[in-house]
């Protein structure tokens, strides 16, 4: 596991499937996003990593976040 903000050791989501896990998969936080934090910027130039959009329905947040980020992150591995 890659791990370069210091989190506690946890358990990420991973496709049925594992061969869904090689193209939309994510060795951070995981297949369906509720694990993943993102870096949000605030406007007193602040930043924090927050939930990944965590009030949002569980099957869209997974499709978005794997759909969209994670296709992108895997093409660096």
């Amino acid at each position: 596991m890659i791990n370069p903000f210091g989190r506690l050791p946890y358990q990420i989501s991973e496709w049925k499937w594992a061969w869904l896990n090689k193209v939309y998969g994510n060795y951070e936080d995981g297949v369906s996003g509720a694990e993943a934090l993102i870096w949000v910027a605030y406007p007193d130039n602040s930043y924090a990593r927050v939930l990944y959009s965590p009030n949002t329905w569980a099957p869209l947040r997974a499709w978005l976040w794997s759909a969209w980020r994670n296709s992108t992150n895997s093409l660096s591995r």
